[in-house]
């Protein structure tokens, strides 16, 4: 694999470690009114993350397009649909044992049972986990609608698609954002279908053109999301103001074309340790909200920078750590 694609696992694996690490404090009114420099540093850590679920879509949407051509083509769906199941499954019965053990649902039978068949039915049995179930109607789309854009081959054609595709992102963001219309799980894939798009042209693009110009890019990017998002949050509170830190949001889309071009562009082979690396991050994000759980929810709130970049440090250590241990129990339990 190319080391700019495997490296791009790997940052949007810490990126999302990072936004669940920095989320409850960046959604902490009382935090930005008693210390609103210590509010900025955690805003700082979410804003620079934003790129992180998008960049797994574009990664989906580029490993179709390499094999889009394959003569094996339905069988290579095929197995990545079946891990995607596999993962899917074995992660909601390790959160959803986690919550029952928590009382979630409550301790009576019928109230578990209803609690857990809600939470699968929704496509959140936690949190997180909504990724995994939108990746399954993403793929199930990817699989029709790979060989259709593959049809399109003239670059200006391809641009329209994607910034049309990227409008459509932008409505259905909007009403999912300020009206609560959540589709069933499967079908979150229209609100990210722009990003499939653009990974499976991206070999389309250009990458040899300056890094320091998408650099730029994604730093000027970042500084307007998190301008927008403090002037948003003090006018509208924290509910209504947060739409800057979308994931579809204009400036995180810019965010995300920049650190993509710029980081897949790196063109050499990876080395054997980037490629494990990349192969555990799903397990990585499986795992994580045990760990920054425990600096957000059990330790008290950091006072110093430092304190702040060290519990970070450690959120992302033991998340690894897990993720690798994670890997080989799924791999144990699929032989």
């Amino acid at each position: 694999m190319l080391l700019g694609i495997d490296l791009l696992r790997i940052l949007a694996a810490n990126a999302v470690i990072a936004i669940h690490y920095s989320g409850p404090f960046v959604t902490n009114s009382a935090l930005m009114e008693e210390n609103l420099d210590l509010w900025r540093i955690f805003a700082l850590i979410d804003v620079v993350s934003r790129f992180s679920v998008p960049v797994f879509v574009v990664l989906t949407g580029f490993g179709f397009q390499a094999i889009v051509e394959s003569f094996n083509y339905r069988d290579l769906v095929r197995k990545k649909l079946i891990f995607i199941f596999k993962l899917t499954a074995f992660s909601t019965l390790l959160f959803l044992g986690y919550r029952v053990f928590l009382g979630d649902f409550g301790y009576e039978p019928s109230q578990i049972l209803k609690g857990t068949l809600k939470a699968i039915i929704a496509g959140k049995p936690y949190f997180h986990l909504w990724y995994f179930y939108m990746a399954i109607g993403l793929v199930c789309v990817g699989v029709i609608a790979s060989p259709i854009l593959n049809r399109v081959k003239e670059l200006r054609h391809r641009v329209k698609i994607i910034i049309w595709a990227f409008l459509i992102c932008q409505l259905f963001s909007i009403q999912d954002f300020y009206y609560g219309n959540k589709n069933l799980f499967i079908f979150w894939w229209i609100e990210y279908i722009g990003y499939f798009i653009f990974g499976f042209y991206l070999n389309s693009f250009r990458l040899n053109i300056s890094r320091t110009l998408f650099l730029f890019l994604f730093i000027a990017s970042s500084i307007c999301v998190l301008l927008l998002y403090e002037a948003s949050v003090t006018a509208f509170g924290f509910r209504r103001g947060a739409f800057p830190l979308d994931f579809v949001s204009p400036f995180v889309v810019l965010q995300v074309f920049a650190i993509v071009i710029v980081v897949a562009s790196l063109k050499q082979h990876s080395h054997r340790a980037v490629r494990y690396l990349a192969e555990i991050t799903p397990f990585v994000y499986i795992i994580h909200p045990f760990v920054t759980e425990y600096f957000t929810g059990f330790t008290t709130l950091p006072d110093r920078v430092s304190t702040v970049f060290l519990h970070f440090s450690l959120s992302v250590g033991l998340s690894w750590i897990l993720g690798w241990s994670l890997c080989h129990v799924f791999k144990w339990r699929s032989k």
